[in-house]
């Protein structure tokens, strides 16, 4: 390795484009010795060593300071794209041939259930008794909401939450309102501008903010943050080329899935499984809210349609990132790289 690399290295330093280029070609270089087609958790495994190694030189982070994805996923999909390029035909045929052996796989160590390694979860005896009857698998998921009053309301969930994530969701809602405007603006070239566009020729008291949303306020305080909570999850989701109806909607439920529906008259919302009601709410914060977490207690996974919107909460809004996905689809391993780029692309705007 050349010696400005070597000393970035020691020194704590984030390498340039062209030296970081540099290190992923010697990397991929050295893995392909065993072989060309190598498995995705090589990189995986060889990225993850690299930045536990150097963390300040390696590890990737969003504009809050947390890690995204695992920290590693950005080097390890540098080094994916490189070893694609190098099978690529134009490249393959100056490849020694004797070099295609076979590559023993890595043991696979991704939890699909939860896991944040930004926050260290805390334990207590209910929360134990109630994970025994979520694993064992004994009861459905309303008669465990049935048998313990904690998973029927609203702090309760959140305080189950938080010990298996370390993440106090109850904020999920201020977080979001918090950071729409930059995420409307992230999500500004795709058929999102659309709705935003809409959204602000009802406004006519501001008109020069034209790429921003209103002010946040308290959700109790105003019933329109119930539809700017929408128009956000829908600018994700059409970011995404996503349905948001996988989320909420009037459908019934007779799939695996949770879903929030908006009922005629109070309790306005309600979390449906499998056309059961376990919770209901007049908040649309809260509802969103209590669906989510609802996902992460009972173990379950994204809906297909609406999977990379719900990672990115999950990764960008509430910092939680194991290196498992929740994601039903089959091509994602591990991180979905398009919520990792829209993450960075966050980044780059806020900086």
């Amino acid at each position: 390795m050349e010696k400005n690399i070597r000393d970035a290295l020691k020194g704590k330093q984030k390498l340039p484009p062209n030296q970081m280029a540099t290190v992923v070609k010697k990397v991929v270089l050295e893995i392909r010795k065993s072989g060309v087609y190598i498995p995705i958790k090589v990189f995986d495994f060889a990225a993850a060593q690299m930045c536990r190694e150097y963390p300040d030189t390696f590890e990737e982070r969003d504009d809050d300071g947390a890690l995204i994805g695992g920290g590693f996923f950005g080097l390890s999909e540098k080094m994916r794209n490189h070893n694609i390029y190098l099978n690529r035909p134009h490249v393959n045929k100056f490849q020694d041939q004797n070099l295609h052996k076979e590559v023993k796989k890595l043991r696979k160590n991704v939890n699909l259930c939860s896991g944040n390694i930004n926050n260290a979860p805390e334990l207590n005896e209910e929360f134990g008794l109630e994970r025994d009857d979520i694993n064992k698998g004994e009861l459905s998921i309303p008669e465990i909401v049935k048998k313990w009053p904690n998973l029927q309301t609203f702090d309760g969930i959140c305080r189950h939450f938080a010990a298996t994530t370390g993440c106090d969701i109850s904020q999920l809602g201020n977080i979001m309102q918090e950071k729409r405007n930059i995420i409307a603006k992230a999500c500004l070239p795709n058929r999102s501008a659309n709705i935003l566009r809409e959204h602000n020729s009802t406004n006519q008291e501001n008109p020069d903010q034209e790429n921003s949303l209103p002010a946040p306020e308290p959700p109790e305080t105003s019933r329109e943050l119930q539809n700017d909570a929408k128009i956000i999850l829908k600018i994700i989701a059409d970011y995404f080329k996503e349905k948001i109806e996988a989320i909420f909607g009037n459908q019934t439920t007779n799939t695996d899935d949770f879903l929030i529906r908006e009922n005629d008259a109070p309790p306005k919302f309600s979390i449906i499984y499998r056309n059961i009601v376990l919770h209901e709410t007049n908040s649309w914060w809260e509802a969103f809210t209590m669906y989510f977490a609802d996902i992460y207690i009972f173990c379950k996974l994204y809906p297909v349609e609406a999977s990379q919107t719900l990672e990115f909460v999950q990764r960008y809004i509430l910092k939680i990132n194991p290196e498992g996905t929740k994601s039903k689809k089959r091509c994602i391993k591990t991180c979905n790289l398009k919520v990792l780029s829209l993450i960075r692309k966050i980044k780059n705007i806020s900086s």
